[in-house]
């Protein structure tokens, strides 16, 4: 029995990704011909082939992620506990036989391949210690499964808020995701820390909401959960655009009804309706961002080849002397252009260095800005935990109520933080984005005038029209294709093109800041330290309960004002080193490598040329038919490439 969902949409995306892979083996071979490019079109085809569509799977421990995944497999294949089970990130991938594939903390040790049924004593967590590290990063499970068939990497991460180590893990994925299934109880939704993952890391995430164990709910209060669930998620959101996008699972029945072949109970379970949603989800939004940078990359590289191979003609025709002559001419436009394009790079390495600091100097100045609201969050932040005068009871409950006050105070800041670097940091970044792009974008169209001119006067002609309307292809859009196998994402890939700009660049931007800001989930040690106060004000009689809360509250808030105001400056610092080297290094680098390139082809294209004509005619009539082929190719290539972007927009 196959319970997988249709495959019409998933096969629309692997046919559009199957032409696209076909193009680039076209254009390889022409490229190789002509030598010019062949390197980034290998490059591009190879993440085109291997760039999945990842759906990762979160939550807190217990609230079934495991068994959910393990109804899509139809087996029990991943280990399922009532305590924290998961220590490690796994992987789901297709395969035709069953394995798994574990990967050591130790970078530089091989790979351990093991039956899938011994993952169970591989990658949980051990109840004794459940701190102790797990010898192994990520597990990788190969599974005959038919949604991953199409593409796709199911994601397993860790519980949440457990261990800081293993949250870390989740929000690093969370980066990478392109759906992301947020997993809770329906018997109790929308927890604190649920709702606080929401608001904190989730927000450039539109996700599945998914709710388990809903069959030990009554039928007659069904509704009033998912209409209470719904409302909270809301709530959070502050829209209500969320329900064909939450779903309300028996995840247990669907894995009985997956290995007793009963395809009534699985659809009846509601996880195929799950399936079905992250199918289209994945094919219509998460396909389209992935697919257009690629195509648009190549189709820019397939211009370039179509616009060289006129020029690559001319210089056949040109004398051997005389193109020796030109090419001795041209030393010095050539040094000039080298010289050139280390002026380009150094100014984009002083802008790099002048935008990381702007941005730490605005996020050390709103981070002391949330540290002096510190004291009044930690005075109203919301707690369970009530005191005692039971003496026995005394300090255990203080240290409670101290660990429960920190940790809803750190909640609510880390809130604030959020909003803040999507009201100021984003913002600031993306003006400081925008002058480094305006500012590349006139300096390589005179280095391409520049280099356009050395080229013509080698060759006797200048380059051929593009044959497509380029007034969106900008010079940095055209030296960053050049290089090849670079996928820009967050706030560098929407301002050049390669992505959908605000919401691409929230996924990472906010992941960003979330890593960097996990050290405040640390109370810094203030239970025993309140619980000490509370201890002495007691036994003083210098105040009840209520007061007793007060002082914990006072004291809990200005440790962590004081820890928060000395932490600004290294969480500053962290930061904006991260966000430079994420989004400004990688066009740095690609500008420089591709002025690199555009030179080296120059020298190259006159070096083959002089090869052809000191070997005689038959090799230049050779070579001018294979460039004439090369050309034709090229065209065919860049008229499929325009049928791509065309079914991509309407899609």
């Amino acid at each position: 029995m196959s319970t997988a969902p249709q495959t019409d949409g998933f096969a629309a995306a692997d046919d559009q990704r199957d032409r696209l892979l076909a193009i680039c083996e076209q254009l390889g071979r022409a490229a190789g011909q002509l030598g010019d490019n062949a390197e980034a079109i290998a490059e591009e085809a190879e993440i085109a082939k291997d760039d999945a569509f990842r759906v990762m799977f979160v939550g807190d421990f217990n609230r079934g992620k495991s068994t959910l995944v393990n109804s899509l497999l139809g087996e029990p294949v991943l280990p399922v506990k009532a305590v924290e089970t998961t220590a490690v990130i796994t992987y789901v991938k297709y395969r035709e036989q069953r394995l798994a594939r574990l990967w050591p903390t130790d970078t530089t040790a091989a790979p351990v391949e093991v039956d899938p049924k011994e993952l169970g004593n591989r990658i949980t967590v051990d109840t004794a210690d459940p701190d102790k590290d797990n010898p192994y990063r990520l597990a990788e499970v190969f599974w005959r499964l038919e949604l991953c068939r199409h593409n796709v990497v199911i994601v397993d991460s860790p519980g949440l808020n457990v261990h800081n180590s293993r949250d870390d893990i989740t929000q690093t994925e969370l980066r990478r995701a392109d759906a992301v299934v947020f997993v809770q109880h329906a018997i109790a939704s929308m927890s604190t820390a649920e709702t606080q993952f929401l608001k904190n890391h989730l927000r450039a995430h539109d996700p599945f909401f998914v709710f388990t164990r809903f069959d030990d709910i009554d039928e007659d209060e069904r509704a009033t959960v998912m209409s209470d669930a719904r409302a909270r998620i809301a709530g959070v959101r502050e829209k209500d655009t969320d329900a064909d996008r939450t779903f309300f699972v028996d995840a247990r029945g669907a894995l009985r009804a997956k290995v007793a072949g009963d395809k009534a109970r699985f659809v009846e379970s509601g996880v195929e309706a799950l399936e079905k949603a992250m199918e289209t989800f994945l094919v219509r939004d998460r396909h389209r961002a992935k697919m257009l940078p690629r195509v648009n990359t190549l189709r820019g590289l397939a211009q370039e080849l179509h616009r060289t191979v006129p020029q690559q003609l001319a210089l056949l025709d040109v004398k051997s002397e005389d193109l020796a002559r030109k090419w001795e001419e041209a030393q010095q436009p050539l040094r000039s252009l080298e010289k050139e394009a280390q002026q380009i790079s150094a100014e984009l390495a002083n802008h790099r260095a002048m935008v990381e600091g702007r941005i730490e100097s605005l996020l050390a100045e709103g981070l002391r800005a949330i540290a002096g609201e510190v004291q009044g969050i930690a005075v109203e932040a919301p707690v369970e935990t009530t005191l005692t005068l039971v003496p026995w009871k005394v300090k255990e409950r203080a240290e409670n109520a101290a660990t429960e006050i920190a940790q809803s105070t750190l909640n609510i800041v880390e809130e604030r933080m959020v909003r803040w670097a999507e009201e100021r940091l984003g913002p600031l970044v993306v003006r400081e984005m925008e002058a480094v792009t305006k500012q590349l974008n006139t300096r390589l169209c005179t280095f391409e005038a520049n280099l356009e001119k050395l080229r013509t006067a080698l060759s006797g002609i200048a380059r051929a029209d593009s044959m497509t309307d380029s007034s969106e292809e900008t010079p940095l859009l055209r030296f960053i294709g050049a290089v090849g196998g670079l996928a820009f994402g967050g706030l560098a890939g929407g301002l050049i093109g390669a992505r959908f700009g605000p919401k691409e660049a929230l996924r990472t931007l906010l992941p960003t800041l979330a890593i960097y800001t996990a050290w405040m989930f640390t109370p810094f040690g203030l239970p025993t330290l309140a619980g000490m106060l509370v201890v002495q004000a007691l036994v003083q009689g210098k105040s009840g309960l209520s007061g007793v809360e007060r002082k914990i509250r006072a004291n809990v808030g200005a440790e962590l004002a004081k820890q928060l105001r000395l932490k600004a400056p290294e969480l500053a610092r962290k930061v904006a080193g991260q966000l430079a080297e994420e989004h400004i290094e990688p066009i740095e680098e690609a500008v420089s490598t591709g002025m690199a390139n555009r030179l080296a082809a120059v020298e190259r294209s006159v070096r083959e040329a002089r090869q052809a004509t000191e070997s005689g005619a038959e090799e230049v009539d050779r070579r001018k038919a294979e460039y004439q082929e090369v050309d034709r190719t090229v065209r065919r290539a860049i008229r499929d490439l325009g049928d791509l972007v065309d079914e991509l927009v309407v899609t």
